[in-house]
């Protein structure tokens, strides 16, 4: 079967006749901290706890950059740039090209949300007082114009709070001139070409109501879930908030109209009950949402909502969910089935 050859095909080959290069290198330094990704151009960033941004792209393309910064909290791409945020508040833009910081700034306070848009020159920026500042990534200065908190201050005021953070940000996937602003009391609707506040979900469960923990000291009284994200459905059409204690509240922006109320398991938990079967009257601690987000397939009605936490800790599930969301644009009429 195999054949034995006398001659020795590589006499005469030495090292000279080899090119080492390399094709590909594995592992990185640190424990990954955040993460962003360019649909357009295929490339993902890896911020780790060494300070070290790794960029991969198609095979073969992979580059690092050395920060000095702390804790890197966000980061997004934008055109031939790379925008990080770190627990500080200063923003540092990055060249990918030339692996150069380009321009840094650093805000006063802390920075809690980032949003930003391919097409727009435009980086905003949620602050803990309320305001939201713009950073102009063309001009790598900060724009001259600013959105104050767009809460009304008797609402702040019967929540108990002077100030509220911005706590996300998101522009319409439809209008780019409207962006949807997140407190940690009500999400807001904002429109840059009328100047104008459109719309504010604030989300509350009346007496009565099981709410997603029904315990006897709390259904019999107003609650009021602290929000923690605010989103968009895919095409604009609804707004769905992610709150304390589980709760899921899903609007109409249109006319601020809340459609439903729900928690992973249970849907309508906003809605008072005359009675309520006996042993229903428990309490349970949530697992926080760290989580959630509403994608569709290429048809933009046919969407799912992602959602990582807001189970009861009692049950010891760490599963992620999905929920599908059937939309009539006519009727408003949200749909949903769980699955896991």
């Amino acid at each position: 079967m195999f054949r034995r050859f006398d001659h020795d095909y590589s006499k005469g080959i030495g090292p000279a006749f080899f090119q080492v290069d390399e094709a590909a290198k594995y592992g990185i330094s640190g424990t990954v901290e955040c993460l962003a990704h360019d649909a357009i151009h295929s490339l993902l960033a890896a911020a780790t706890s060494s300070k070290i941004v790794y960029i991969f792209g198609q095979t073969g393309v992979q580059t690092e950059i050395q920060l000095e910064c702390r804790t890197i909290k966000a980061m997004r791409f934008w055109s031939d740039s790379l925008v990080v945020l770190d627990a500080d508040g200063l923003l540092t833009q990055l060249s990918i090209v030339t692996r150069a910081v380009v321009a840094r700034h650093s805000f006063p306070g802390r920075l809690l949300a980032m949003e930003l848009d391919p097409s727009l020159d435009w980086l905003f920026l949620g602050m803990t007082n309320g305001e939201v500042v713009i950073w102009d990534l063309q001009r790598r200065c900060v724009a001259p114009f600013r959105i104050p908190c767009l809460l009304p201050a008797e609402l702040m005021r019967g929540r108990g709070r002077r100030i509220s953070p911005v706590l996300s940000l998101q522009l319409h996937p439809r209008d780019i001139g409207v962006i949807l602003v997140g407190y940690a009391e009500a999400a807001a609707v904002y429109s840059f070409k009328s100047n104008d506040l459109t719309a504010i979900l604030a989300l509350e469960i009346p007496p009565g109501a099981p709410g997603s923990t029904p315990a006897p000291d709390l259904v019999n009284t107003v609650r009021r879930p602290a929000l923690i994200t605010a989103i968009w459905h895919p095409g604009g059409y609804h707004v769905l908030t992610a709150h304390d204690d589980g709760y899921l509240g899903f609007w109409a922006p249109a006319d601020s109209k809340l459609l439903q109320v729900r928690t992973v398991e249970e849907a309508n938990v906003h809605i008072p009950i005359r009675s309520r079967p006996a042993g229903s009257h428990t309490s349970s601690v949530r697992d926080p949402f760290r989580c959630v987000a509403w994608n569709s397939t290429k048809n933009p009605d046919d969407t799912s909502i992602f959602i990582a936490g807001g189970l009861e800790m009692q049950s010891g599930a760490k599963i992620n969910m999905f929920l599908s969301w059937t939309t009539d644009r006519h009727r408003q009429l949200p749909l949903l089935l769980m699955r896991t």
